[in-house]
């Protein structure tokens, strides 16, 4: 693998839904900030030599201070993955609390991944992206792993913040990145489907 772009599901337009009837709900209405605050990369040289942080607006939230500009992406540059090992890429992050007048008792926190192993933009092996859905870039079910998501997954501590009583049931919910944040911070220079250079990337460093 010489490349990796990892993005969170924190934009104003992430998309959450109530598992259980496929209904859009407003996120707000389920968690206090963003599904994802202050992702933080931990470097480590021994996979990717260069990584590149990408920052956004994000819905405002409390963290020292009202925010409204988070870490939305992470690129990983240079890599020496061999297919046959396994690579562990950590990061650091803060997670929403359940607000107490919601149902929800658990969070799916669904990132979108993009693996990019050569710059060949026909091969059918020139990556693995991981996103679930297909998009007006990612359009290519060769590559885009349609229906998976990489996922995290935060569960709500009932003995400090039980569920209200009108609650008729317990509710999951899981949050997606919308497809054009997909489509503006997934893509590296490069790599398909990209359009810039590998040099214009290098500039901007």
């Amino acid at each position: 693998m010489r490349a990796q772009a990892v993005l969170f599901p924190n934009g104003s337009n992430a998309v959450a839904t109530r598992i259980e009837t496929g209904e859009i709900v407003p996120i707000d209405d389920i968690i206090a900030g963003n599904a994802i605050m202050a992702a933080t990369p931990i470097q480590d040289y021994n996979i990717f030599e260069k990584i590149k942080v990408l920052r956004g607006p994000v819905k405002s939230y409390n963290n020292h201070g009202i925010k409204s500009e988070d870490i939305r992406a992470f690129h990983f540059r240079d890599g020496k993955l061999q297919t046959d090992l396994i690579g562990l890429i950590p990061f650091r992050a803060n997670f929403p609390k359940f607000k107490a007048e919601s149902c929800a008792t658990r969070l799916k926190i669904n990132i979108a991944i993009a693996n990019y192993c050569t710059h060949s933009r026909t091969n059918a092996d020139r990556s693995d992206i991981w996103i679930g859905n297909m998009t007006e870039l990612y359009n290519d079910s060769n590559v885009v792993s349609v229906g998976y998501w990489p996922t995290l997954e935060v569960m709500r501590d009932l003995e400090k913040n039980p569920l209200p009583e009108s609650c008729m049931e317990p509710e999951i919910i899981s949050v997606k990145p919308d497809n054009s944040s997909i489509d503006q911070y997934l893509p590296i220079p490069g790599y398909w489907p990209a359009l810039e250079t590998e040099r214009s990337y290098k500039e901007d460093d």
